[in-house]
Order: structure tokens, then C-alpha cells, then sequence
């Protein structure tokens, strides 16, 4: 199959397997950090780098158990969640939600407005209940295998979707 080219400019490199796009390191919305070439431009092809580097991005947001929890919370809800039902919910401090909260806009998975004082959040996209309740199964699945920790993994909230 032929690709077509990226031609080379501003924000591509050439590489020795021909044009990559230039990204920021670990965080393609951050302001602070160097440019760099992808990291994957040598394993894929190079046009289709930048959509790994998304989908990269879409797990990094999702990789702590705090952004999971609030991810299920709000997929629980009938609709949005204030900041403050989400410290109720959570044993975090506020400026650690406000940072977990900060990642997953960034990247997309929710969206927040603003009341006041008051900040509601919901999820960006209804797939991330699709998105939870395929990572659960695959996390029973994988512990029925083993079977140590699968009680107290079935023992966790259920995610019901919201109607």
C-alpha cells in the first residue's frame, strides 16, 4: 500500500524512514518542554504517527486510579458532577482533583462549565462508559486467571450508565 508523503516543514523532521511529524514530549498540549521528533515514527508510519501519539495520550489520561474513579462518578451520574460531590466521593485534596480534573479536559475525555463558584463536570463522549466497562471486563477476565484479588474486584462500585 502507498502512503502519502509528509512533506517536510516546520513541524516535521526528516528521519532515516523519510518525514516525522515534531511533537512535544508527553504532553502534546503542554506550553513548557522541547519539541521532539515522535518516538514512534521509526515503528509506524510516519503519517500515521500523529493518531498513535492521540491515542498514546488518551491512556495517559486515563492511567491513575483517581482519574478512574472520577471517570466512573460521572458516568454514575444522571448528568453533571460538581467539584465539590466529587471531593465528597473522593479522598483527595482539592488542588490533587483539580489537577486530576485539568488532564482529563486536556485531553478531551471531559467538559466542564461554570455556575458561580461552581464548577460541574461530565464526561466529553459517550463512549467512555463503553470505554470503563470494556477495561473492567478485561480486568476480571484477567484476574478470574489468578483469582487472588477477584472478590474484592467484583466488590467494586458498579458502573451503570446514565439514562
Amino acid at each position: 500500500m502507498i502512503y502519502p508523503t509528509l512533506k517536510p516543514g516546520p513541524s516535521t523532521r526528516v528521519t532515516p524512514s523519510g518525514p516525522c511529524p515534531v511533537t512535544r514530549r508527553h504532553d502534546p498540549g503542554a506550553e513548557a518542554g522541547p519539541a521532539s521528533i515522535s518516538r514512534y515514527c521509526e515503528t509506524v508510519n510516519p503519517t500515521q504517527a500523529p493518531l498513535y501519539e492521540i491515542k498514546a495520550n488518551l491512556f495517559r489520561a486515563l492511567a491513575h486510579p483517581v482519574r478512574i474513579r472520577v471517570l466512573e462518578l460521572l458516568v454514575a451520574s444522571t448528568g453533571e458532577v460538581s467539584v465539590a460531590d466529587l471531593l465528597a466521593d473522593l479522598a483527595v485534596s482539592p488542588s490533587h482533583l483539580s489537577g486530576h480534573l485539568a488532564v482529563l479536559k486536556r485531553h478531551g475525555v471531559v467538559e466542564s462549565r461554570r455556575a458561580g463558584s461552581h464548577v460541574y463536570y461530565r464526561t466529553a463522549h459517550p463512549a467512555v462508559v463503553d470505554l470503563l466497562t470494556a477495561a473492567r471486563t478485561f480486568l476480571l477476565d484477567s484476574l478470574a486467571r489468578g483469582s487472588d484479588q477477584l472478590a474484592a474486584a467484583e466488590a467494586l462500585p458498579r458502573i451503570a450508565p446514565a439514562s
